[in-house]
């Protein structure tokens, strides 16, 4: 499933729901994992932003489920880089994010790539296959061909924004996201 907009947000909503309602008939232990096994692939800011909310809301709609409970669900994070959004605020800052992932959680699959997909599985480069119904992809990113029309400072096709996501050179305009150049801190 791409995400890159609001209607992707509410497909997988919708989707989140049908796999756990399903999971909660299902009689095959194996299967039952499988669809309770959810893959983000991307560790830039769509991707942790997804896997964490993800998480935050499969793990909460399993606490009203009889057959499975949130221990049995399994949130995999895949990034190819040696830490989540490393790239966009520094190894220093994108180590406390990882951290709370971890504690709510969320399994780290880093240094890897999604190869392939089958209706089934999610597939790595590392040749590890992930059995699941669920895979979210927020790679590669790129934004909007809408940015490419606006007067404002850009980078590589994003917008330059501030610290506090402002862009420069604009007043009360701010950008996020794919895009938004974000400056690199600590």
């Amino acid at each position: 499933m791409p995400f890159k907009n609001l209607a992707d947000a509410v497909r997988l909503r919708n989707h989140l729901i049908h796999v756990l309602n399903e999971a909660e008939i299902e009689s095959s232990s194996e299967r039952r994992q499988q669809l309770l096994t959810f893959v983000v692939a991307g560790g830039d800011f769509s991707g942790v932003e997804v896997a964490a909310e993800l998480n935050d809301f499969v793990r909460h709609m399993a606490m009203q489920c009889r057959s499975f409970s949130a221990a049995d669900i399994r949130v995999v994070l895949v990034h190819s880089g040696k830490q989540i959004l490393e790239r966009e605020v520094g190894p220093r800052l994108s180590a406390y994010p990882q951290k709370i992932l971890q504690r709510r959680g969320v399994e780290l699959c880093l240094e890897n790539r999604l190869k392939t997909a089958t209706p089934d599985a999610a597939i790595l480069s590392s040749g590890v296959r992930i059995p699941t119904k669920t895979l979210v992809s927020t790679v590669p990113s790129s934004p909007n061909p809408l940015i490419d029309t606006l007067d404002v400072k850009k980078e590589s096709g994003r917008i330059v924004v501030d610290g506090h996501l402002e862009v420069i050179g604009a007043e009360n305009i701010w950008a996020l996201g794919d895009t938004a150049r974000v400056p690199k801190c600590g």
